[in-house]
């Protein structure tokens, strides 16, 4: 019997507990996106996240597969 898992720490170790608040201090609006965008790569780098964005680091399945014993 097979079942469905939307979240494994072991393949991909990133945390899904950030504070965004803590990192970017402005809410993004028309005027001041390249700042905005400043603090968002800062925060995205900060956490090791960046491959995701650039496609060096593969988008995890949307599912995994287990099997119980």
């Amino acid at each position: 019997m097979s079942t469905s898992v939307t979240n494994s720490t072991a393949k991909y170790p990133y945390t899904s507990t950030v504070n965004l608040a803590n990192f970017v201090s402005i809410k993004l609006s028309h005027k001041n996106f390249l700042l905005w965008k400043t603090q968002i790569l800062g925060l995205i780098e900060s956490q090791d996240l960046f491959g995701f964005i650039d496609g060096s680091i593969p988008r995890p399945a949307s599912t995994i597969e287990t099997t119980e014993n």
